[in-house]
């Protein structure tokens, strides 16, 4: 419904001309331009989709994995917590020139960028589901002579799922105006790409349409998320209905 009158509003803006014409087409040329121009978006759309579910996993790995050692190693989080504070804080395109420089011009780079954008919603979700596991698992666990492996597979990943997909939702939500930054920075091919090339040649419409294109992908990733976690965790879904 929200959807159906953003398109109405967009009509009637342009039907009355409160914004100029130059500036913004009609609903129904965008997605002409979307329909018509098809051949050449879809394989700048594969490349950036490609690059965002690689950053992706690798930002669920990572993610995953520094906040079970920072909780294992309290000297490792001590050491390495102020990199990845910088990571965050410092705006991604200071580091551009470095990841140039070190990765040259292309995937890495993207990834790279994907990734530091990615991991830290992923990474600070499991962190902290990670300290509100109530002690009395960790002793229990622990009195009975279970390994350090034991330990995560029976307690911490049952405790952390939450996490993980709520933190994963965030990430998802960054993933594709992270991959156009990426691209935008070391890509020759790409929805990134294509959008410079199109502002460059003032193709509005198809301008237009690849923002429409981009907005129902990220979209779609969000709701294919949310399926996965219903998959995955049915109990904390059951248990919110009850509750309501």
């Amino acid at each position: 419904m929200l959807i159906g009158l953003l398109h109405l509003a967009w009509y009637y803006v342009w039907k009355i001309e409160l914004i100029s014409r130059f500036i913004l087409p009609s609903p129904l040329s965008v997605y002409q331009s979307l329909l018509i121009n098809r051949a050449i978006w879809w394989s700048h759309l594969m490349q950036s989709i490609l690059t965002l579910i690689c950053g992706l996993i690798i930002s669920l790995v990572c993610g995953i994995g520094l906040a079970f050692l920072f909780r294992l190693r309290e000297r490792i989080r001590i050491l390495l917590y102020p990199l990845v504070f910088v990571s965050q804080v410092v705006p991604i395109v200071v580091f551009a020139p470095l990841l140039l420089l070190w990765f040259g011009y292309g995937v890495m780079v993207q990834l790279t960028v994907v990734v530091l954008m990615c991991f830290y919603p992923v990474f600070h979700s499991i962190s902290t589901q990670l300290h509100q596991i109530p002690r009395v698992y960790e002793h229990v666990i622990k009195s009975m002579g279970a390994s350090v492996w034991q330990r995560i597979h029976f307690v911490w990943i049952p405790s952390t799922l939450l996490g993980v997909f709520g933190g994963m939702r965030v990430a998802v939500s960054y993933a594709f105006v992270s991959t156009i930054i990426a691209e935008w920075i070391a890509s020759s091919k790409g929805i990134g790409v294509l959008l410079i090339q199109s502002q460059r040649t003032f193709n509005l419409e198809l301008l237009y349409a690849l923002v429409v294109l981009i907005v129902s992908v990220s979209l779609g990733l969000y709701l294919l998320l949310l399926g996965v976690e219903r998959l995955v965790i049915p109990w904390h879904f059951l248990e919110k209905k009850s509750q309501n």
